[in-house]
């Protein structure tokens, strides 16, 4: 079990107060939602229970702050030319610290809201930072000369000096690391360091006082970066003619409300005959849009037609919406690029906008159901 009080040190050790990532009441809450149960009866013993976390619980409140926290979308990370979100977010940090806080507090994301990147690509970026942040803690304890005496004196420890629960948490955080959570470069802990990285958080201060440099890309171009990624989604929202009579402060809405993705060439964004829940704008990119006929279905070869390829400030899959039917056809990042979109679901866009989506057929030519997309589509898109 963990309690209150070891989640926010937890959180602490991790850099994620000290990088204004994660307040303590935001901390507070992830871990109150998450051990929600009812008491056995009125003993000591549930009483404890119901205060503290499990192993489950923990993994839930984990998430929930992932699903919170300002993380960069996989069109800056490429745009940057960084590995991951660590690098990104320690750049911005270092050289423009002004920058740094203005997107932290645009990309925080309140109790109530829905995220805006998928879970697992959140939860991924959220490891890669904790990685690097105990990394770099470790690296600043190897800069004290107490240090290197007490170094050596845990080596014989063999792990069990290391307290729990930072035992089990490093040891659940590098397993996910190695085994392809997180993509990028492998690091993994040994117990005397854990241990080493623990005497000196309880002793040091901050955890990230000295400049912590992971990839030589600048602040500078980090910032651009996000500059660059957001004039390409703006510019793709204003030019779908649906949307031609919306104001700014509506297209900055519907912006924040939708979700960005990352598809690459030749990855299915859906498949033909899966429910819609979902309609997609193209930022950077292109796709083709397949399916596969009825005539071709009879012969028992599933053969897919190329119907239209699409690129950027299109949108494809509100006719799912529109009509409440399965997805008419297949649609496939590139060729010979990666897409990237942001979506929403029919409730949040008309949520946002105040408007049923009906209203908003201008998107594309949206044919009715069983009507065939017309030859001409392919060529035009294309």
């Amino acid at each position: 079990m963990m309690s209150a009080g070891e989640w926010l040190n937890m959180l602490r050790d991790l850099g994620l107060l000290e990088m204004g990532l994660v307040n303590i009441q935001t901390g507070l809450q992830a871990f109150q939602w998450s051990r929600i149960r009812t008491l056995e009866n009125y003993s000591n013993r549930s009483e404890i229970k119901i205060r503290s976390v499990y192993f489950e619980d923990f993994l839930e409140a984990f998430v929930r702050i992932a699903t919170m926290v300002a993380m960069p979308t996989r069109e800056e990370l490429d745009q940057s030319r960084v590995n991951n979100a660590a690098e990104f977010l320690h750049a911005l940090r270092n050289d423009v610290p002004d920058a740094y806080h203005v997107y932290v507090q645009r990309r925080t994301l309140s109790w109530q809201e829905l995220p805006h990147q998928r879970t697992h690509v959140l939860l991924a970026s959220l490891l890669d930072l904790v990685v690097a942040n105990v990394a770099a803690g470790l690296a600043q304890v190897k800069l004290h000369k107490t240090h290197v005496g007490c170094s050596k004196q845990h080596d014989s420890h063999d792990g069990k000096a290391l307290p729990h629960p930072s035992r089990q948490l490093v040891r659940s955080i590098s397993s996910l690391h190695t085994h392809g959570v997180c993509h990028e470069k492998k690091t993994r802990f040994t117990a005397a360091e854990l241990h080493i990285f623990r005497e000196h958080r309880c002793h040091y201060g901050e955890l990230l006082t000295a400049t912590c440099r992971i990839s030589g890309v600048p602040g500078s171009e980090i910032l651009f970066a996000i500059q660059r990624t957001e004039v390409h989604i703006m510019d793709a929202l204003r030019d779908v003619p649906a949307f031609e009579d919306l104001t700014e402060d509506q297209l900055v809405a519907l912006r924040n409300a939708m979700t960005f993705a990352k598809f690459y060439d030749g990855e299915a964004v859906f498949r033909q005959g899966e429910e819609g829940d979902s309609f997609y704008l193209i930022t950077t990119g292109r796709c083709e849009v397949r399916r596969v006929d009825s005539d071709t279905l009879k012969t028992g070869v599933e053969e897919e037609r190329l119907l239209c390829r699409l690129q950027q400030s299109d949108c494809f899959g509100e006719r799912a919406l529109l009509f409440d039917e399965p997805r008419a056809a297949s649609v496939y990042a590139g060729p010979g690029c990666n897409l990237y979109v942001v979506f929403i679901a029919r409730t949040d866009f008309e949520a946002t906008l105040g408007q049923p989506l009906s209203e908003f057929q201008k998107l594309k030519h949206v044919a009715a159901p069983g009507e065939a997309a017309a030859p001409e589509d392919v060529e035009k898109a294309s």
